[in-house]
């Protein structure tokens, strides 16, 4: 049975101009000693929660070998995805893991857990490390050259998306595959490559005796389903981002199972603009992906149907470089967008990866973590960090 796929990629101009450089890399550490040498540290208190949300009494307390992390979780924002973690916790699906990516000031993730029993697709990548050989991809890598987003028209659920290391990425280009089967991707490094794109640029590849490609105007004149009202987009707290020392997991029921990410991030977006355009086209897309696979639950969509669908959407993407945002989107991310001016952070995870928690306790050590001297093209330490246990504790 052949498998059709139908991918457009779209580069946004404006924001391209406004997107940062990437996070730095630093110098050739060949000669430098290991920071896991000196392991572990001494934890240090942080001063400040960014958290926009409600402080909570219940914590999670990493006792790493590089020393303790201690996190706030936030049951009332993420209820389903602390209450997931914690039963992780609780059944000692933590214990002995690894941080298996690392990328220096910028991202740690350790490796999946329940991975023998997570069979749907991923929003992180399917090829994140099964937890022997292979190399870890993260929750930042899954889109080293884009912002990539995979749509099944048959599952609801298979949304792939990812960011990170340089926070332009995430906005610079937005790339969307219809296919019909979900293509895995990771989280962490979406935002490390050039931010140098311009203007917007279509390419339509097929795997099946293909046609022409369609032309602008046959596409605009191909009749669309209207969308249900009853829609079901993913669930985000509007209170939980991905400031410095905030604390991620991986979307439901990915392939491989789920995935922490703790944000080391201090870059700060270099336009004002960059954040809530970020956070508005996220946001966006989710919602577009979500009527589609609602539209395509009873009947798929034809090649040419999904085509017109991926233009329209495109189109409402570029808008935000030459109309801006809503009035009330703009007002809802300011307060966002300022701590973000004033803590860093990855910003291009929001409103695709959950956020659990934020590091109250042991700032210092996730930084450290993120010192260590790692594979060049796997970025896992050299040396094994590891998680000993967690314990969850109310306070």
């Amino acid at each position: 049975m052949k498998r059709k796929t139908a991918r457009l990629v779209l580069s946004i101009g404006l924001i391209l101009i406004m997107a940062g450089g990437c996070a730095q890399e630093g110098v050739d550490y060949a000669q430098v000693e290991d920071i896991v040498d000196q392991f572990p540290f001494e934890a240090e208190p942080v001063e400040v929660n960014p958290q926009l949300a409600e402080e909570s009494n219940l914590y999670a307390v990493f006792h790493t070998s590089a020393g303790e992390i201690k996190v706030m979780l936030y049951p009332e924002e993420s209820p389903d995805e602390v209450s997931r973690f914690v039963e992780q916790v609780k059944a000692g699906e933590y214990d002995g893991q690894q941080f298996v990516y690392v990328r220096r000031d910028g991202i740690i993730e350790t490796d999946r857990v329940a991975e023998d029993d997570a069979q749907s697709s991923s929003t992180s990548d399917s090829a994140s490390v099964p937890q022997s050989e292979s190399a870890a991809q993260p929750i930042s890598e899954s889109q080293p050259e884009s912002a990539s987003e995979t749509v099944s028209t048959s599952k609801p659920e298979s949304t792939s998306q990812s960011a990170s290391a340089s926070q332009s990425e995430g906005m610079s280009q937005a790339s969307s595959e219809v296919q019909s089967e979900s293509t895995a991707q990771p989280v962490s490094d979406s935002q490390s490559e050039s931010t140098s794109q311009s203007a917007s640029t279509a390419q339509f590849e097929s795997t099946s005796e293909a046609a022409s490609e369609p032309t602008q105007e046959e596409l605009e004149a191909v009749e669309l389903p209207t969308p249900p009202d009853d829609v079901e987009v993913p669930y985000y707290s509007d209170k939980l981002f991905h400031f410095y020392g905030s604390l991620g997991i991986s979307r439901e029921n990915e392939t491989g199972g789920d995935r922490l990410h703790f944000v080391v991030e201090t870059t700060i977006p270099e336009d004002e603009r960059l954040v809530p355009a970020t956070l508005y086209m996220n946001e966006l897309t989710n919602l577009r992906i979500a009527e589609l696979n609602a539209m395509t639950k009873e009947q798929p969509f034809t090649d040419l149907q999904i085509a017109a669908y991926e233009m329209r959407l495109n189109q409402e993407i570029q808008a935000i470089a030459d109309d801006g945002l809503p009035e009330e989107y703009q007002q809802k991310y300011d307060p966002i967008n300022k701590v973000y001016t004033e803590v860093g952070g990855q910003w291009a995870l929001d409103y695709k990866y959950p956020v659990i928690g934020q590091i109250v306790n042991g700032q210092n050590i996730a930084d450290a973590i993120s010192q260590a001297k790692v594979d060049a093209q796997t970025r896992m330490p050299k040396q094994e960090i590891f998680i000993d246990y967690v314990e969850i504790v109310e306070e």
